[in-house]
Parts: structure tokens; C-alpha cells; sequence
């Protein structure tokens, strides 16, 4: 895995270009307001808006929703809300909490961002898409990568989703497949700390395994 410890967006550009994963350490530092982040901050910032929230490791794929302020009160124990938002320059919830400029996007970079939130042993199975950046504010996660840019990964890829389309949770999937996945193709990893930031590059298949109790957000880039 690749990993840095100081970041400029000369730095950015290059592991976009590279399609490179990268580990930054403690990159939420640029951010003041994303350190404010917990329950009770969620609550009173963006309580009154809805989010997804799902019970297995499929969560995108979830049509359950409520408030935030109904997650965190009676659901967060046992669910993961993953609540992927289109950006609009009229609607700057979430995006306000960070600086501009910073070293990693510029307002127009961004597609769509989501926020997260789950316990212990949440997650999400083998999917990839746009070029992301994860900010983690607070938990521990745990990463796969592989390259869906080759046949054999992209040939993988369509069999996870087929097989697994929902309603199973990650564990199942790591039991059934991991030892399998790390004959067949090369895979990286990691691990995600708090105030650690993860860039995951466009059509890099990736699953994530919540370790602990986490909270944080992905901006999908253009």
C-alpha cells in the first residue's frame, strides 16, 4: 500500500493519474470542522435530513431511510448508514464542514459525496467506481483493493456482484471468498485510522470492513 504522510495536490493529482490506493496519514488535520464530527454534532447539524441505512454489506443498494436524528437515537447499534448525495452548489450540506482550498479537491472536483456511519463489523462487499476520497474522523477500517482494469479483475468484480447482490453481511463474504481472491489476483491493503484519509482510484475494486465504531466521508470525484 501505498502510504504518505504529508500532502499537496501535486501529490493528488499524480495517484489520480497513477490510479494509485493511498494511505494519507492523519489528513483530516487540514480540517478543522471535520474534527467536530460525532453523534451529537450529526444530530444538531443535519439531524432533520433524511439518510439511507442498511443491514447488510450491500448498502448503496439499501431503500430504507430515515432522519439522522432517528439513526443515531434507535439504529446505529446495529445498521450502517451510507447515504451517497448528489453535489449541488445550492445544497452545501456536509461539504461545508470542509476548508477551501485544501490539498485534495477543489468545489468543482466533486460528483457526489457520502457520509457514513457504522458500527463494529459493518461494511461494504467488492464494488468500485469513480475516483473517492474516504476521510475517516473517527474508527478503524479495513481495506481490500484489487484492479478491475484487468480481465481477471473485472471478470471477479461482475461475480461478487451477481453472487452477493444483498442481504449478506461482510463476513460471510470474507469467510466464503478472501482466501480464494488472494490466489487469483494481487491485492492491497490496508488499514484506515482515525483522521486517516484513503484515495481510491477510478475502477479499483475495493471492500471495507468497519473495525470499529466509524464516522466519516467520501467525496467522488469528476
Amino acid at each position: 500500500m501505498n502510504i504518505i504522510y504529508d500532502i499537496n495536490i501535486l501529490d493528488i493529482l499524480k495517484i489520480k493519474n497513477n490510479r494509485t490506493p493511498t494511505l494519507i496519514k492523519n489528513g483530516v488535520y487540514f480540517f478543522d470542522n471535520l474534527k467536530k464530527w460525532n453523534e451529537n454534532y450529526i444530530i444538531d447539524t443535519y439531524g432533520n435530513l433524511n439518510c439511507n441505512y442498511s443491514y447488510h454489506a450491500r448498502p448503496v443498494r439499501s431503500n430504507l431511510q430515515t432522519t439522522y436524528v432517528n439513526y443515531f437515537n434507535n439504529l446505529n447499534n446495529n445498521t450502517y448508514t451510507f447515504t451517497r448525495t448528489k453535489y449541488l452548489e445550492n445544497n452545501t450540506d456536509f461539504i461545508k464542514d470542509f476548508t477551501f482550498p485544501n490539498p485534495f479537491f477543489c468545489k468543482e472536483n466533486i460528483d457526489k459525496h457520502i457520509f457514513y456511519s457504522g458500527p463494529k463489523n459493518t461494511g461494504a462487499l467488492p464494488h468500485s467506481h469513480g475516483s473517492a476520497i474516504n476521510f475517516m474522523i473517527f474508527g478503524k477500517k479495513k481495506w481490500i483493493f484489487f484492479d478491475t482494469k484487468t480481465s481477471i479483475g473485472k471478470r471477479l468484480e461482475q461475480y461478487y456482484y451477481t453472487k452477493y447482490p444483498k442481504d449478506i453481511k461482510y463476513d460471510e463474504w470474507y469467510e466464503n471468498e478472501y482466501e480464494k481472491l488472494k490466489k487469483i489476483v494481487p491485492l492491497i491493503e490496508c488499514t484506515q485510522d482515525s483522521n486517516d484519509v484513503v484515495f481510491i482510484p477510478k475502477d479499483y475494486n475495493h471492500s471495507v470492513l468497519n473495525l470499529e465504531k466509524t464516522m466519516g466521508i467520501v467525496i467522488e470525484l469528476f
